[in-house]
């Protein structure tokens, strides 16, 4: 039978943890080093849960829907009928399925709980409600438009390397 070892504290196990990760990823590069420094941190400060701030950013973002949700939130305020019926003619115009009601508001939901988004419910009849970018928002749908600006710009390289592998045959 095997024997077991006494839990250690959530500190000394994370440290004696980060000190086997070092001794694994070893590099002469200082610019490589810094990277993985810099992950190692995110992990110990905030995990790889849901919860994590950091993973459930890159979540959202990976999603098929959050990008381009917040980059029309970024044009200006909309109503959500509005924006899932833009949203939806996007959606058309890039061969794909439409986003249904129940996702668009589960989206919107997870957004302002994140702090990017604001709604305002006017007290009008019928009642109306809008959706617009806070700053930090604006900050993302910023660093999206980088994204998608690099992804532009090295599209041809993408799609090269998307084609060798494609037809290189798993290995």
């Amino acid at each position: 039978m095997a024997r077991r070892t006494p839990p250690q504290s959530a500190s000394r196990g994370k440290d004696h943890l980060v000190e086997e990760l070092h001794a694994a990823l070893v590099t002469d590069d200082p610019q490589r080093a810094a990277l993985l420094d810099a992950i190692l941190k995110v992990v110990v400060d905030h995990g790889l849960g849901p919860e994590s701030p950091p993973v459930e950013i890159m979540q959202l973002l990976g999603d098929k829907w959050s990008s381009l949700i917040l980059t029309l939130l970024g044009t200006g305020p909309f109503r959500p009928s509005e924006l899932r019926r833009v949203v939806n003619l996007i959606s058309r115009l890039g061969n794909s399925t439409p986003i249904s009601q129940r996702v668009l508001t589960v989206k919107l939901r997870s957004y302002e709980r994140l702090g990017f988004i604001q709604r305002t419910a006017w007290p009008t009849m019928p009642p109306r409600t809008d959706y617009r970018l806070t700053p930090l928002g604006r900050d993302l749908v910023n660093t999206i438009a980088g994204i998608v600006d690099w992804s532009l710009s090295h599209k041809d390289e993408i799609t090269a390397a998307i084609h060798a592998y494609d037809h290189a045959g798993a290995d």
